[in-house]
């Protein structure tokens, strides 16, 4: 689970503390990390993005894969993607 706040003053109509949570389904035990979002007066928005890249990434730090391919298309000729076919992180909320 990833933890990403950010202090926001509250005179803008905007809570005080804007927090958002990611969980991660490929770590096998609960192990919570926190996160203060750099830039604080960013929103809800910033801390939501924030959290789900901090996650994808650690996946992708932690998983590494090399393939040897022929060609860049696949059998029917359309380019692979990068980055896709993954573990992925979800929104927890």
């Amino acid at each position: 689970m990833y933890l990403v706040s950010t202090g926001i003053f509250a005179d803008d109509g905007q809570p005080p503390l804007a927090e958002y949570t990611v969980a991660d389904d490929t770590m096998p035990r609960f192990r919570p990390k926190a996160f203060i979002a750099q830039n604080g007066d960013a929103g809800a928005e910033v801390s939501n993005a924030q959290a789900l890249w901090e996650c994808n990434r650690r996946i992708g730090r932690g998983n590494v894969l090399s393939v040897t391919a022929m060609s860049w298309r696949d059998s029917d000729g359309v380019l692979y993607r990068p980055n896709t076919g993954g573990a992925r992180c979800h929104n927890s909320r």
